[in-house]
């Protein structure tokens, strides 16, 4: 919701001053819409077959490093655990754990299962 009352552009000299220039002496590209992750897939060679599956999914952005481990069952049907051995520091400073020891746990508890780490 804001919006500008004016604009002015500045260039840093190499004793690091600004020395103010006029609009009419800068050029301005044309605005491009950037492309979308399939887009650079299909540049890149995939056909639409490939990208299919991916227009209907639907992606959620989550914190990696706060994740201890995951576990998925892909079509072999055995389960599989991978663990993050690259937690955030911010559970240390929080709950006063040791990093360590709760993927040392983790890796206890489900190693007949782990086939990797993130």
């Amino acid at each position: 919701g804001i919006k500008p009352v004016s604009t002015k552009y500045y260039l840093v000299m190499e004793d690091g001053s600004l020395q103010e220039i006029s609009e009419d002496k800068l050029e301005f590209l044309p605005y491009k819409k950037s492309d979308s992750t399939i887009d650079k897939l299909i540049a890149a060679g995939a056909t639409q077959a490939d990208v299919e599956p991916l227009t209907k999914m639907k992606y959620t952005r989550f914190e990696h490093s706060h994740i201890l481990f995951f576990s998925s069952t892909p079509d072999t049907g055995i389960p599989t655990v991978f663990i993050n051995y690259k937690l955030s520091d911010k559970i240390g400073g929080i709950t006063n754990v040791n990093q360590e020891e709760i993927i040392n746990l983790a890796k206890q508890r489900y190693s007949k299962f782990m086939q990797g780490q993130i």
